[in-house]
């Protein structure tokens, strides 16, 4: 008797092709493995699901202002989908639903399609969902964020200064 923990490392399991008009430039698939996120050039957001060998395609997300997506996160015990971009924007998408619940705000940066040339507009380099609590920590230029699953900013740490936190529990 064979199963999924004894599995071969370093073998191919699927091939998918075509799974976006534009190439992927982020993926992540859920940890228990039935759903997989991917993030295009074409600054589109699919959400795909597992069924048995075959994927189906569950949604098609748009949010993020041209440019290409740049990092996601899923969680299952949330059900909640956030996504980064070149844009500047950090989405939080509802995984049950399949469609947008949020922005962040990110005090100190303008998204880059607001930006009206006055401020400077950072992609987004990395999001991550705690699987424990919700929170989600966001990575923006070099100023990092945590926000509850709510999307209130709990903490924002400078790299030039002293950690500035609310109070986490």
């Amino acid at each position: 008797i064979t199963s999924a923990r004894y599995r071969e490392v370093n073998k191919v399991l699927s091939i998918h092709d075509g799974m976006h008009r534009d190439p992927i430039s982020v993926a992540k698939p859920s940890l228990n493995g039935l759903w997989l996120v991917t993030g295009g050039v074409d600054s589109t957001v699919r959400v795909w699901k597992y069924n048995g060998q075959h994927m189906q395609l569950q949604a098609t997300l748009c949010g993020h202002d041209g440019g290409r997506l740049t990092c996601l996160d899923i969680s299952t015990t949330f059900g909640s989908i956030v996504t980064g971009g070149s844009d500047g924007k950090i989405l939080v998408w509802d995984l049950r639903t399949l469609t947008f619940l949020r922005q962040l705000s990110h005090v100190t940066s303008t998204p880059c399609s607001a930006n009206d040339g006055s401020a400077k507009c950072f992609p987004a380099k990395s999001v991550s969902i705690n699987h424990k609590n919700g929170n989600i920590v966001t990575l923006l230029h070099t100023t990092m964020c945590v926000f509850d699953i709510n999307g209130n900013l709990v903490a924002e740490q400078h790299p030039d200064e002293v950690f500035q936190g609310k109070d986490v529990p």
